[in-house]
């Protein structure tokens, strides 16, 4: 894979990942865009979120998306099926295990079980 240049103005360093930022640079990225969502409480997602999510998260093995197992860079989470926004709930049966980037690279759109 060709080296290339960070898309990030004050880094510029040479990198072969996927991505047009360096690792660094993503990870960075990713922290900031987590930690300006919010805790699940703040977004309204209090302790029958946390405790259906424990519940779908402990014996999920493949994201139900793409049926590709958890890495650690890409960990599983509770998705809702039909999103909050859509009418959905915090009950147990609305939520499924999603790897990190599937669940939010689908926004709020509503999903097939």
């Amino acid at each position: 894979m060709p080296r290339r240049e960070c898309l990030n103005r004050r880094c510029r360093v040479l990198h072969s990942g996927p991505g047009p930022r360096c690792p660094t640079c993503t990870t960075q990225q990713e922290q900031a865009r987590d930690a300006a969502r919010g805790t699940t409480t703040q977004r309204g997602l209090g302790a029958d979120h946390q405790a259906a999510a424990r519940q779908i998260l402990a014996n999920a093995e493949l994201c139900a998306v793409c049926g590709l197992p958890p890495t650690a860079d890409d960990p599983l989470e509770a998705g809702h099926i039909r999103p909050r926004v859509h009418g959905g709930t915090n009950d147990i049966t609305n939520y499924r295990a999603e790897h990190r980037s599937c669940n939010r690279g689908q926004g709020a759109t509503l999903r097939k079980r």
